[in-house]
């Protein structure tokens, strides 16, 4: 088997040769890249800002905010909705009627917060804490 002997600073230079022939390539890679991207955003600024183009964005517009109410319109028509609850007891007691005297008489006790009612129809009053506390004044009669 015969040996051949490499000549180091001969690789050195043809690696070195190769080498700069690559970085040369990218370079001229990265500009013609640059130069499309460059294109790129010109052809669509001149296509965005083409007349009709902006018309059918304001048309766009237009029709979008003109289909807002009927929207919302057509939403709430389509929502289920309880008008009242009617207590049934000896005589009809509006659920909004008890609602409203419970409010009033937290208001009048100068109480704030979160209310819940409590319906004892046996005795047709409406006992209720306020942000969950109470006591035996805390209460409406609904007869």
């Amino acid at each position: 088997m015969s040996r051949r002997k490499f000549n180091k600073e001969k690789i050195v230079k043809t690696t070195s040769d190769i080498a700069g022939k690559a970085v040369d390539a990218m370079e001229v890679a990265a500009d013609k890249t640059e130069d499309a991207i460059d294109m790129t955003k010109e052809k669509v600024e001149e296509f965005m800002n083409k007349p009709e183009i902006l018309e059918a964005k304001e048309n766009f517009e237009d029709i979008a905010d003109k289909a807002v109410e009927p929207a919302k319109t057509a939403v709430k028509s389509i929502r289920t909705k309880v008008s009242e609850v009617v207590i049934q007891y000896g005589e009809d007691f509006l659920l909004a009627d008890i609602e409203k005297a419970v409010k009033k008489d937290a208001a009048n006790k100068k109480l704030k917060g979160d209310i819940k009612i409590y319906l004892n129809v046996s005795e047709k009053t409406a006992y209720y804490t306020v942000n969950g506390e109470g006591d035996s004044t805390m209460k409406v009669h609904f007869s």
